[in-house]
C-alpha cells in the first residue's frame, strides 16, 4: 500500500482508504499480466549464460524479495529453470 500512496502523493491524490486498495489490487494486476509478456529477450544480456554457469558449478545465489509477489514473478519468470524458490524469510 505504501507504494499507492507514494503515487497518489506525487499526483497531488487524495483518496479513501477503500479506493487505494482498488488502486493497490489494479496495480498487482497490471503488474502479474506484464509478466506474461516478459520474454527471455527482456533480460539483462548474458544473465541467463552467468546463471547457468553459477549453477552447474553448484553454487547457491540467494535472490532475496519483500515483494508479495515473489512467488508469482518465479514462476513467470524467464529464469524459472535456474532459480529455485525458496520461501524461507531472513
Amino acid at each position: 500500500m505504501k507504494c499507492v500512496d507514494i503515487l497518489l502523493n506525487a499526483a497531488g491524490k487524495h483518496c479513501t482508504d477503500a479506493e487505494k486498495l482498488e488502486i493497490a489490487d489494479r496495480k498487482n494486476r497490471y503488474f502479474v499480466e506484464s509478466l506474461e509478456n516478459v520474454a527471455e529477450d527482456a533480460l539483462l544480456p548474458g544473465s541467463t549464460k552467468i546463471l547457468e554457469e553459477l549453477k552447474s558449478e553448484i553454487l547457491k545465489l540467494p535472490v532475496a524479495s519483500n515483494s508479495k509477489k515473489r512467488k508469482t514473478y518465479h514462476r513467470k519468470s524467464a529464469h524459472r529453470q535456474i532459480l529455485r524458490y525458496d520461501r524461507r524469510r531472513l
